[in-house]
């Protein structure tokens, strides 16, 4: 049976991060990760809710190793989880919607998706499919305010962004600019408090739409501020193809 220290390793091997990389996204350095993951000292219970939501696996099944008690996912299943969350991202971004709704109905009560951040991302996806596919503005607000209130850590703070972001466009596709304006700018108010970014492209999606907003309240000076801002962006991670896109729209 693997220690949580082997466990937290393998978790952390699967997701494709090295030490560096886990530490910058939250409580706990480079030090006390390694002693973790040596079997030297246990995670505390803020680094378990780390390791949870990071790594998409129960906070009741890391404590359970830790005990001795639990078996942990294996390679495949740890593998399976990530290539469907990513499937539904790449669903939103080619809107192919049946294909989201199709996959979203098969994992919606497996197993493997039960853990609260699992929960959050596939609410907030509900709330994608049911603006995008339905155009049903009072049930995809539904799902988006159930996601932004469940209990996920507030360390994934850009998760919020996301869902925010969503929540806007949502209005923005239903023509009504003035209900867009406040997830915008709580997600705009987020994002400038994050001390990193992980994902820049949510910032340009952020940018994108508040430029796209202020141009439907006309007010033609602010949505070239943002869309500046947007540019900026995607030069300072030399992303051509974000800059494409920006331009086209």
């Amino acid at each position: 049976m693997l220690t949580i220290g082997q466990y937290v390793k393998r978790l952390r091997e699967v997701k494709g991060l090295n030490q560096k990389d886990l530490v910058e996204k939250g409580v706990l350095n480079q030090p006390q990760l390694s002693k973790i993951e040596r079997n030297i000292q246990d995670p505390n219970i803020d680094q378990l809710k780390f390791f949870s939501d990071i790594f998409h696996v129960s906070l009741e099944s890391l404590v359970d190793i830790m005990d001795g008690k639990g078996e942990p996912l294996c390679d495949n299943q740890l593998h399976y989880k990530d290539d469907t969350l990513c499937d539904l991202r790449r669903f939103v971004r080619y809107h192919h919607f049946h294909d989201l709704e199709y996959t979203l109905h098969s994992i919606e009560k497996h197993p493997l998706f039960t853990a609260p951040v699992e929960s959050q991302f596939i609410t907030w996806h509900k709330g994608i499919l049911a603006n995008e596919l339905y155009g049903d503005i009072e049930k995809a607000q539904y799902y988006f305010d159930q996601a932004i209130s469940s209990r996920v850590s507030p360390k994934l703070r850009e998760r919020y962004v996301e869902i925010l972001i969503s929540k806007g466009v949502a209005y923005i596709n239903q023509n009504n600019p003035k209900l867009a304006l406040t997830p915008l700018q709580e997600a705009l108010r987020i994002l400038r408090s994050l001390y990193r970014l992980n994902d820049y492209k949510i910032a340009t999606r952020l940018f994108y739409n508040l430029s796209l907003l202020s141009y439907q309240l006309e007010n033609f000076k602010e949505s070239t501020h943002y869309i500046e801002e947007a540019k900026s962006i995607c030069f300072q991670n030399e992303s051509s193809y974000l800059i494409g896109e920006i331009h086209f729209q």
